[in-house]
Order: structure tokens, then sequence, then C-alpha cells
């Protein structure tokens, strides 16, 4: 389980952590999940199947053509067996991580 789990029903949360990832985040996370994909032997269209994202939303997530949602970037990560954290690497502050965390929970 990754720790974002609980912002994917917090659309004020999700609204939030979305719009911290600016371009460099989007190339980086870019990054981080080709690599990933290379590790596990996946392609676009494999890691789309074993995450349920559609084929094309994947491909936009690698080429970093648009912000995904929590949804699908929680859907991507657990294809692949990692966190979101992992994913992200150093795309979203630890510190905007925990601020969201506790907005969650004070909303639940």
């Amino acid at each position: 389980m990754n720790s974002f789990g609980g912002y994917v029903d917090n659309p004020r949360a999700e609204t939030q952590f979305i719009a911290r990832l600016d371009e460099a985040a989007l190339l980086r996370m870019s990054e981080r999940l080709t690599a990933l994909m290379a590790d596990k032997q996946l392609s676009g269209r494999g890691l789309g199947r074993a995450s349920g994202v559609p084929v094309n939303a994947v491909r936009q997530i690698i080429r970093a053509e648009h912000k995904p949602s929590i949804g699908k970037l929680i859907a991507v990560a657990s294809a692949l067996d990692v966190s979101l954290d992992a994913l992200l690497g150093d795309g979203v502050p630890r510190r905007f991580a925990e601020e969201v965390r506790r907005a969650t929970d004070e909303e639940s």
C-alpha cells in the first residue's frame, strides 16, 4: 500500500496534490516510470493491462503530456509493485505530502 491511497477519495486533496506536479516533476516521474517499466520488462500496453489504466493514458504519463489523476498514479505504482513515493521520486516535496495526508485525515 502506498502512502497516498486515501487521496483518491478526497477531491480537494487530489486537486492540491496534482497542482503541485509541475513540468519538471512530470518529467522526473516519466523518467522514473520508464526505468521501472524497463526493470519489469513492461511495455506501455503491458502496464496498461496490469494497472487497469487505459493504454493511451499510460502513454501520456510516460511522455509527461498531462497531469494524471492520483487514482491512475496509484494503479500504475501498484502494477509496478512500488509506492507512489517511489514512482514520483522527488517530484513532490515530502512536506507537501504530509500536509495533504493531514488534510485528508481531518476531513475523514
